[in-house]
């Protein structure tokens, strides 16, 4: 899926260091125009992949580097 793959390079990039929220539902659906559907599936792959971690009424956080 494009838009796991793409979040997956930004988290493993250090786009959004490990422990940082990453974009809210409604802000990736507008940044890659997609479905709110598609992007909870692309976050639900990339927890499955261990790079995203939800916390329920919190947001997910990346699991990727530690900043330096």
């Amino acid at each position: 899926m494009l838009i796991a793959d793409d979040m997956a390079a930004k988290i493993q990039g250090g786009t959004y260091p490990r422990d940082t929220r990453i974009p809210s539902v409604a802000d990736l659906v507008h940044e890659y125009g997609a479905a709110r559907g598609t992007v909870r599936k692309a976050i639900r792959i990339l927890v499955e992949m261990g790079l995203v971690e939800v916390v329920p009424g919190k947001g997910a956080f990346s699991l990727g580097p530690r900043p330096d």
